[in-house]
């Protein structure tokens, strides 16, 4: 009779079968404390592994809640994007981080009176404009001349304009 709770598999032969992530070796053998060996892990590696990430889209005002409280990021380009938000349970309180694009960026508490007071940084920072207005005409067209770097229809269109 089968013992309730442990599966066994049945072979071609209708015979039990070892699991495979045992490899024909017992488990005692397996698992025998003298043939193991500890990783040593640093409290960087730790932290990393223990870390929390979740993702959150950035408000307006540039700040996010996490767990129930609510931070402040001083970069004004994030407002509107979806980020990772990095914390570690080993932090007591935790002190969550924003990850974008492979970098990180802080978060601070937020406070309701000087936020609601404070210049917001500008989420698109303004593109130089050109001095004199782009010549457009779309009749020219371009093919590159085989051995130079100009192309002939440039040479008309700057000729004709």
């Amino acid at each position: 009779m089968q013992s309730v709770g442990v599966p066994r598999h049945a072979g071609a032969g209708g015979g039990a079968v070892g699991v495979a992530g045992l490899l024909g070796c017992s488990p005692l053998s397996a698992y025998a404390p003298s043939e193991r060996v500890p990783n040593l892990v640093d409290e960087a590696q730790l932290r990393e592994a223990l870390a929390v990430r979740e993702r959150r889209r950035v408000r307006r005002d540039t700040t996010v809640s996490v767990l129930g409280r609510i931070y402040e990021l001083q970069h004004g380009f994030l407002a509107g994007r979806v980020v990772d938000i990095v914390y570690s349970h080993l932090d007591d309180p935790p002190q969550p981080e924003v990850e974008y694009e492979g970098r990180r960026y802080a978060l601070a508490l937020v406070d309701p009176v000087a936020n609601s007071k404070r210049m917001r940084p500008p989420r698109n920072p303004k593109a130089a404009r050109p001095r004199q207005p782009v010549a457009f005409d779309p009749s020219c067209t371009t093919r590159a001349a085989p051995d130079t770097d100009i192309t002939e229809d440039q040479e008309l269109c700057d000729e004709n304009n």
